[in-house]
């Protein structure tokens, strides 16, 4: 670091030296060129040494996992707790669930195919009674 800066200080003192002494002409334009670009890269010179850290992408990557992950949990905690409620209401019905499947979308909303066992009469009726209890929307199975 220490040659550098001697670098740096003799560069300037030849440059301050050259604009006293030599005479205006073209051959000066050309030196003065040489010289700036001489002192333009001394100073340049320390930058190559400096390091770019790299990046940890894997920990992004791990994130976005434990992200995913959780949703998943979230969502099938969510599943089951709406399972439990629709079998509730049903059974408090006298409604009997063949086949139940709850989807959930990216979006956070809400689906739910639905069968139910021989005998319940006027499923649309029942659908539609789920749809205004729940909020959800509810299409029949087979």
């Amino acid at each position: 670091m220490s040659s550098w800066i001697m670098t740096v200080f003799v560069t300037t003192l030849m440059c301050t030296i050259y604009e006293f002494f030599v005479i205006e002409n073209s051959f000066k334009k050309i030196i003065k060129s040489v010289l700036g670009v001489f002192f333009i890269i001394n100073l340049i010179i320390p930058l190559k040494n400096i390091k770019i850290p790299k990046i940890n992408l894997k920990f992004e990557q791990d994130n976005a996992k434990a992200q995913t992950d959780s949703e998943n949990r979230i969502n099938d905690i969510a599943k089951k707790k709406i399972r439990e409620k629709i079998e509730n209401f049903l059974s408090k019905n006298g409604i009997k669930i063949k086949n139940l499947v709850i989807h959930i979308d990216k979006n956070h909303s809400v689906r739910c195919g639905i069968s139910f066992e021989e005998g319940a009469e006027l499923k649309e009726k029942i659908i539609k009674k789920l749809k205004d209890e729940f909020k959800i929307d509810f299409y029949p199975i087979d």
